[in-house]
């Protein structure tokens, strides 16, 4: 690449880190962090990856739920708009990665089955949206979404999430009264009533108390997306308990998804998750 190219890209690339296109004036690190990753990408001919982390459900509230809608779309289109001329320039390639924090709804009391044809539609729209762009355009997109629950180790996810379960509790309760039902009126707005289960008929008090956990876990779902160890721990103990006490897994059924009886049907990164696991057990 040549450095005209190189200078053009890293120009064109420090807007989106500038204050008028985030919100906020970004931190030494993060953009020392991003010119990294860039410089990186350049010397070893690899694409640009733009990662969004997002809820990967859609609000109750919203008249398509549980399915996209045209905000999706917009996003989306918005985001190639603005990168198009990275797109359409470099040309190792730019890819977009959705990372869906769907576990979080859980705590909304959304069934698990709704959100899952949110994941469904959201990828079809996906599809859609590359096939049009290369229609129109004769460019191929590479956009994907990733399920943050399944980059993660069960028991040690949800491990975390129960520790920041605590942790949220304590700043709760330390908050004003106004900021406490700020808070409580967030979580009121996302919580499904009669979902998994039906709570219709609950004290208010009670509904507090189900709502602010929901908000401690989404807090804890975003720390992960960031790299935060203790919330990835938190986050993969809160799944693990889910498998164990929800869907009833144990060391038999396991099996009928992860062949560890039949070593010969286990595929390359079954084997390497395996070892990992063994690994850290071991020597922490």
């Amino acid at each position: 690449m040549r450095g005209g190219d190189k200078a053009f890209l890293l120009s064109y690339l420090a807007r989106l880190l500038s204050a008028k296109f985030s919100g906020s004036k970004q931190s030494e690190l993060a953009t020392s962090l991003v010119i990294d990753k860039l410089v990186y990408c350049f010397k070893n001919e690899k694409p640009i990856v733009f990662i969004f982390g997002f809820g990967g459900y859609k609000n109750h509230n919203s008249p398509s739920f549980p399915e996209v809608d045209w905000a999706e779309l917009f996003h989306m289109k918005y985001m190639v708009t603005y990168l198009w001329p990275i797109i359409s320039t470099y040309k190792y390639g730019v890819e977009f990665e959705y990372e869906s924090e769907e576990i979080s709804i859980q705590f909304n009391n959304v069934p698990q089955e709704t959100t899952d044809r949110y994941t469904k539609t959201f990828k079809s729209l996906l599809n859609y949206f590359c096939d049009k762009i290369y229609q129109m355009n004769g460019v191929k997109l590479d956009f994907k979404q990733v399920i943050a629950r399944d980059m993660y180790e069960p028991k040690a996810l949800y491990e975390r999430m129960k520790f920041y379960h605590e942790d949220m509790k304590k700043v709760y309760f330390d908050l004003p009264a106004e900021e406490k039902e700020v808070w409580f009126k967030r979580a009121k707005t996302n919580f499904l009533i009669k979902g998994t289960q039906d709570f219709s008929n609950l004290s208010e008090e009670e509904l507090k108390r189900r709502k602010q956990k929901k908000y401690e876990l989404k807090k804890a779902l975003k720390g992960c997306t960031y790299g935060d160890v203790n919330d990835k721990k938190y986050v993969k103990e809160l799944i693990y308990d889910l498998l164990l006490k929800e869907y009833g897994v144990d060391e038999i059924n396991i099996s009928k998804a992860i062949p560890f009886d039949v070593p010969s049907l286990l595929t390359d990164q079954d084997k390497f998750d395996i070892l990992i696991y063994m690994y850290k057990k071991e020597f922490g």
